[in-house]
């Protein structure tokens, strides 16, 4: 029998997702010096590719370097004196790199490892036109005395994840004048254990400078998720990429003095970790100890607020298991819910003999959660890909503005290609949108660059960008990167994209399946 071979294979396949996906379109952004590293697989979805790691921003020699991650955005951009400027002409957008504590060079906060860069685009031309370290100054947390030390310089960072900027009512609410007036970039180290959570400040006086949150504990962060607007309490969903793996509600007080962290509400409060109760049949004594298949059932709070004092994350690990902290496969990144404020949507990407899933969590109070409810809506098993290949591996997400899901993956050093999907909570329908360019990312192809690549760090832009001439009503526009895991020298150290990608007008094709 006549077989094709795995490049001829993968060409094949292109060409079926390319005659699939009719009216999409991939474009290179006047900043990149390469074509988008993924493609779209559905009708009317389009990528176009902003930089690409080892290009510089225009009007400066600051050059785009690699393991692009967490992403965050603001519209504006800021002058020279750090002030952030209202023009709608322009979005600045904020980027984690995933750099190990001993890689690349010193960054602007003087030591190696994980940073957060800074991007300018001119939305009508999309050119990046400035590029600068975000974080200029370290503020570690002294336990023993209880305060804030400056560790500028000493402070070397470890796998900056994930990451979220959440709205300015997250940590500021207007109604009683508590909490800090500024916006605050939050991320953490998916280093083991004894990852930290870190708050960076974006506006205002202390712009740059970056706050250790000790009261968040410990774990290997995937991400920390402030809610939207909890009035005048700060709650944060925090989630430990392990396996086992603990999600940690934290619950603070916004403040009207103090440092910006302070006023936040992010500091002081209380650690809990959600403990699943009626799991099902399968789960002893009505508690959720392990994730061994999908969870539905209620979930109670486990007051861990003590954590502060501890010596490391083991300890907090070792806290977590004795009170029956429910352990998941590899939580991964979250999103609260756009539509309803109770929801908190979050996604596992398993492990041997665990498939990836897309759990939700529907909180009994905001004002004064004490539990709720958790429920799977969606397994990766359920999913096919255009290529027949069932997904995998769920890394990254967002609820956009529509309610609707974008997932990616992150395959892990597999012949399988890495693809993003969207899907509908409401209706259940899922779709491919798009997946990783096969010339680059199967092996033997032409232009062969790994086959290690993830897709992260998707965020809605669509209010942002709203006054571009490009700008269309009725559809949704994305910030997103692509990880090429191969090793480049100096302050490179690995590959990787930042894209935009745009949705079909709604109402139109790409709606999906159930």
């Amino acid at each position: 029998m006549f077989k094709l071979s795995p490049v001829a294979l993968g060409v094949s396949l292109a060409l079926a997702v390319a005659a699939a996906a009719v009216h999409a379109q991939s474009t290179t952004g006047p900043q990149s010096s390469q074509t988008p590293y993924i493609v779209p697989t559905a009708p009317g979805w389009e990528v176009v590719s902003l930089i690409t790691v080892g290009d510089s921003a225009r009007n400066v020699d600051y050059r785009m370097v690699g393991i692009p991650d967490g992403m965050g955005a603001l519209p504006g951009k800021f002058a020279g004196n750090g002030r952030h400027v209202a023009d709608k002409a322009f979005m600045t957008f904020f980027l984690s790199h995933e750099l190990g504590a001993t890689q690349g060079i010193p960054r602007a906060h003087g030591a190696t490892g994980a940073f957060v860069s800074q991007w300018t685009l001119h939305l009508d031309s999309k050119q990046i036109v400035q590029g600068e370290d975000l974080i200029t100054r370290v503020m570690d947390w002294d336990k023993l005395g209880k305060r804030f030390v400056d560790a500028t310089g000493a402070t070397r960072f470890g796998r900056f994840c994930s990451a979220d900027l959440p709205a300015r009512t997250a940590f500021f609410n207007p109604a009683t004048g508590r909490g800090f007036d500024g916006r605050i970039y939050m991320k953490g180290e998916e280093a083991g254990a004894e990852g930290r959570a870190y708050a960076t400040i974006v506006t205002g006086d202390e712009k740059g400078t970056t706050y250790q949150l000790p009261y968040l504990g410990r774990f290997s962060y995937e991400n920390a998720l402030a809610h939207p607007n909890a009035g005048d309490k700060t709650l944060v969903v925090s989630l430990d990429d392990s396996s086992p793996g603990q999600i940690y509600l934290y619950i603070g007080d916004k403040q009207t003095s103090g440092n910006p962290v302070e006023q936040a509400g992010l500091m002081y409060g209380k650690l809990y970790g959600v403990r699943v109760n009626n799991g099902g049949a399968n789960y002893a004594n009505d508690r959720v100890r392990l994730e061994a298949s999908a969870i539905n059932g209620s979930f109670d709070l486990v007051d861990l607020s003590d954590i502060a004092a501890l010596d490391s994350g083991a300890q907090m690990q070792t806290q977590s298991t004795a009170r029956d902290v429910t352990e998941f496969a590899r939580p991964e990144d979250g999103h609260w819910d756009t539509r309803n404020p109770k929801v908190f949507y979050w996604v596992t990407t398993g492990r041997t003999g665990a498939t990836a899933r897309l759990y939700k969590f529907t909180f009994d109070s905001i004002a004064n959660p004490t539990g709720g409810t958790v429920e799977m809506v969606l397994d990766s098993a359920s999913l096919v890909g255009t290529d027949g290949q069932v997904a995998r591996s769920f890394d990254n997400m967002v609820v956009d503005g529509d309610g609707n899901i974008l997932i990616q993956e992150d395959p892990g050093g597999s012949d399988y290609i890495a693809k993003t999907w969207k899907f509908n909570p409401v209706t259940g329908a899922a779709v491919q949108i798009f997946e990783n360019d096969r010339k680059r990312f199967l092996p033997g192809a032409p232009n062969f660059l790994t086959r290690d690549e993830e897709n992260s760090g998707v965020i809605d832009v669509t209010d942002i960008v709203a006054n571009a001439n490009w700008y269309e009503a009725g559809r949704r526009y994305y910030l997103t990167n692509t990880q090429a895991h191969y090793s480049l020298p100096g302050e490179r150290v690995q590959g990787g994209q930042v894209q935009m990608i745009v949705s079909p007008k709604a109402g139109g094709m790409a709606k999906g399946k159930k």
